[in-house]
């Protein structure tokens, strides 16, 4: 649908995607010689909302006491708390819906020697009234693929696996999308191989939406440390996804390939290269000029 909700008015939305003012106070403008109400202008309200945004890779716990959630999160010496009660409104990947558990935190499954992959995307916590408590709670939880290869009939990007597929074309009309880099909108056609994409997309139950966060940026050195959920290359310190952590070791070379959040998600290690000394340089004979090693 193409209609949002400001105060029981229904508006027209057109092209336009406001999932990011969900929950907030905001000032609007539209055109009142339309029937539709279409909007002109939605932007979050100045000194309305307490918002807060918590990376989901550092959130550490989620406990469950009756309806309320807490969440704990950031470093384990200066570990913060938040409660959400239950007049939380909770947002998952575009979608209103009940708050769960493994929406905030993946968890390690019966059995398994190895810890999961840590979450990848954030939690943004808003207090629409100023009271101290948390009126609404929007998550978005991606996940990271490296591109492989790129089809244009239909527009779909895979993944080094070839069950890794995202299709994003415009022609379709059962779902809407959005490419960003850098925080602005891109075209299919700009994407490129190697790239490291962060896709969410909603159930499609009440909303068909996708957002897929694009990154090329590229670190070439040595991997010279680790840490207990970081690595260093050359002098500096990045993190790394859990699954590429464990199979990487001290000493790799080549280029490392960072996402939206300067995650790194795949390395292309350097090859090994022959080295040698020219000991001679001749002159061959004939009617070939080029000269001998």
């Amino acid at each position: 649908t193409d209609k949002v909700v400001i105060d029981s008015v229904y508006y027209s939305a057109g092209n336009a995607d406001y999932t990011d003012l969900l929950g907030c106070v905001v000032e609007a403008f539209y055109d009142k010689n339309d029937d539709s109400h279409p909007l002109v202008y939605v932007g979050e309200a100045q000194n309305r909302n307490d918002i807060i945004t918590v990376d989901l890779s550092d959130v550490s716990d989620v406990s469950e006491s009756g309806r309320e959630f807490t969440i704990t999160y950031g470093e384990k010496e200066k570990a913060e708390k938040i409660k959400l009660g239950r007049n939380t409104w909770f947002v998952y990947n575009f979608e209103q819906t009940a708050i769960k558990k493994e929406h905030l935190v993946n968890e390690k499954a019966p059995g398994a020697t190895k810890e999961p992959e840590e979450k990848c995307g954030q939690l943004r916590l808003i207090d629409n009234d100023l009271d101290g408590d948390w009126e609404v709670a929007v998550v978005t939880d991606y996940t990271a693929l490296q591109i492989n290869e790129i089809a244009t009939t239909p527009s779909v990007i895979v993944g080094k696996d070839a069950s890794e597929k995202i299709e994003l074309d415009s022609e379709k009309k059962s779902y809407t999308f959005e490419i960003l880099k850098n925080g602005k909108e891109i075209k299919f056609s700009d994407l490129k191989k190697k790239d490291i994409v962060l896709y969410a997309a909603s159930t499609g139950n009440a909303k068909n939406h996708k957002r897929v966060l694009v990154s090329n940026s590229v670190i070439n050195g040595e991997l010279s440390a680790k840490g207990e959920d970081f690595v260093s290359i050359g002098t500096k310190d990045y993190k790394i996804s859990r699954q590429l952590y464990d199979s990487i070791p001290l000493g790799t070379s080549g280029a490392f390939y960072l996402d939206a959040f300067n995650i790194i998600r795949a390395v292309s290690e350097v090859e090994d290269m022959v080295f040698g000394f020219v000991r001679k340089v001749g002159k061959t004979r004939g009617i070939t000029s080029y000269p001998v090693m």
